[in-house]
């Protein structure tokens, strides 16, 4: 089984077609994991069964527990171009251990090392049966192999991504492929809303509103609630239960039912349950607006056959059916602000999109990722910068500090030293004091307080990246203040 987003089933899968003649590597390969399966063996052993594994894939240079600071060994560095942390079999990669640190917080801190990063972009998490992979440039998204149940199949994506022959280039053109995989799909959404699904609803949405601006904006909100249900139903954000649409949506081409008008009826369903929240089902309320209650909706009837076409054109592209956690919200979110750009119009009994003056509908329009990161790194890359210099510059010298100073340095920063207890006030110790002080500095904090402003939003995609980067300079923060200064 293979989990994750950083690869779209649909790069996989072309993967799975190309990578031919590995037989012979895949049998060693399953007496192995049999093996591991089989034998409950320490960490160091296991390290060597690991090692035996990358053997098959081509690594031979291996340096067993690196050291890069007193307190942290990376357990495999394979020819000086993939680090590798190695785990008892069954742990669990996402949960706190002893140290506070997940197993997966543990590798991803080893890929923000300044001394990793000289020689290793990958790192690989095992607990010998389940494989997860790590990007250091996109550390929020991984790839994870689990042979519990052993697959050819995906043995053959394992061995195209990790193959050291052919590494990280393999690896590399995947991600491309990926990334044009994502504008290819949404090309064809945005022409398949365009030229199908708009005029479709527009049709079925005219028998209750004339009105051509308020007709849009009624498609429009059903439109991005579908988007939604899909993407938050592939990506295993919300759990409908009964009503999920998942299934209706991968046996579309063949959908039959004796009711009329069920699948509508099971959308609207799924409109009020998103809006309100169900306990039975531990589905939170989402209360954005999106789904807000809609009269307009509510009172609408329209028949399988025309839900069906239009669950079709957002559900597959090129005969394939469209993962939607395949899909970044980027390339998303471009649609929603393309479709603004036009007006409805209505000819006779037929409606349409009409081009703005601006821009021609020729494909997805969007600010590209290296104008978005580009301008991420210099705004808020050199404000964490700065917070961090603060921090390194004021924290050395707080342990020097007497009480003189440290008084001093309060009433500079407008502290309060006195401390309130149960009989009145008294004086904070030192200690406390420079406890206090280094609380005041705390980057971590101050991080977190950073007051963001797109003031052309759009879709939001500049704050979704910003988000992003801001989550993965946290944990690279935190790392730095443990390693340099234990500072937890």
């Amino acid at each position: 089984m293979i989990r994750g987003y950083l690869l779209s089933d649909y790069v996989i899968d072309e993967i799975k077609n190309r990578q031919k003649g590995i037989f012979e590597k895949f049998k060693i390969f399953s007496e192995i994991l049999e093996d591991i399966k089989e034998n409950n063996y320490n960490e160091a052993d296991l390290r060597e069964k690991i090692i035996k594994i990358l053997e098959i894939l081509g690594w031979s240079e291996f340096k067993r527990e690196f050291s890069i600071s007193n307190l942290m060994r990376i357990d495999i560095v394979a020819n000086n171009k993939i680090i590798v942390e190695c785990k008892r079999k069954g742990t669990e990669f996402d949960k706190k251990e002893l140290n506070n640190k997940s197993p997966a917080k543990q590798i991803r801190n080893y890929l923000f090392d300044e001394e990793v990063k000289k020689f290793a972009n990958f790192g690989i998490l095992t607990d010998g049966i389940k494989f997860r992979i790590y990007y250091a440039n996109k550390l929020s998204d991984y790839i994870e192999f689990d042979f519990e149940e052993i697959s050819e199949d995906d043995f053959k994506v394992f061995y195209y991504l990790l193959n050291e022959k052919e590494f990280p280039d393999n690896f590399l053109n995947a991600l491309n492929e990926n990334y044009y995989y994502q504008t290819k799909v949404s090309d064809e959404l945005l022409k398949n809303v365009f030229e199908s699904v708009i005029p479709i609803l527009a049709e079925e949405f005219n028998k209750k509103e004339n009105n051509l601006k308020a007709l849009k904006r009624h498609i429009l909100i059903f439109l991005f609630r579908l988007l939604f249900i899909f993407y938050a139903e592939d990506r295993n954000l919300i759990d409908l239960k009964a009503y999920s649409l998942k299934d209706i949506r991968k046996n579309i081409k063949n959908f039959k039912s004796s009711k009329t008008y069920e699948i509508f009826n099971r959308i609207k369903a799924i409109f009020k349950l998103i809006n309100e929240g169900d306990k039975e089902i531990n589905l939170p309320r989402y209360n954005g607006g999106l789904f807000k209650d809609n009269d307009f909706y509510n009172d609408l009837e329209i028949s399988d056959k025309v839900m069906s076409e239009i669950i079709y054109k957002l559900s597959y592209f090129q005969e394939k059916f469209i993962n939607y956690k395949d899909i970044s919200v980027r390339h998303l979110g471009s649609i929603y602000e393309t479709i603004l750009e036009f007006d409805l119009k209505k000819e006779k009994d037929s409606f349409y999109l009409e081009k703005g003056k601006e821009r021609k509908i020729s494909g997805v329009y969007y600010t590209p990722d290296f104008v978005v990161n580009f301008i991420i790194e210099r705004t808020i890359g050199r404000k964490i910068e700065d917070i961090l210099n603060d921090f390194e510059k004021n924290v050395s010298g707080i342990e020097k500090m007497n009480k003189s100073e440290l008084l001093k340095k309060f009433k500079m920063l407008n502290l309060e030293v006195k401390k309130k207890t149960a009989d009145g006030y008294r004086d904070k110790t030192e200690k406390e004091m420079k406890e206090e002080l280094k609380n005041y500095y705390d980057p971590i904090e101050r991080i977190l307080n950073l007051k963001i402003l797109d003031l052309a939003s759009g879709s939001g995609h500049f704050l979704v990246s910003a988000v992003e980067y801001l989550s993965n300079k946290i944990e690279e923060v935190e790392y730095i203040l443990e390693k340099k200064y234990n500072y937890r």
